[in-house]
């Protein structure tokens, strides 16, 4: 916020009537006060995205990459029939 005080000397018309009845003006001068304001704002704008990934998965080098498998259950089922049993 800016605020600028000044008192500028001023002058004011005053209509009045002379001795003989005929209207006449009279200045008056006098000190007015005059201020000036101006109020500005900067509004820093921060746009944030934020999230976790947690993935039940076992990361696994495959040819100089890496990928995310499924981990394997290590309890063998007598349905299972990748295991060749």
């Amino acid at each position: 916020m800016k605020l600028t005080l000044k008192t500028p000397m001023t002058a004011k018309n005053f209509p009045y009537e002379g001795d003989n009845g005929e209207p006449k003006v009279k200045e008056y001068e006098y000190k007015a006060l005059q201020f000036e304001h101006k109020i500005s704002t900067t509004l820093k704008r921060v746009d944030k995205d934020g999230g976790r990934y947690y993935g039940e998965k076992e990361l696994k080098e495959e040819d100089g990459h890496f990928i995310e498998v499924p981990v394997e259950e290590p309890q063998i089922s007598i349905f299972d029939t990748k295991r060749g049993v």
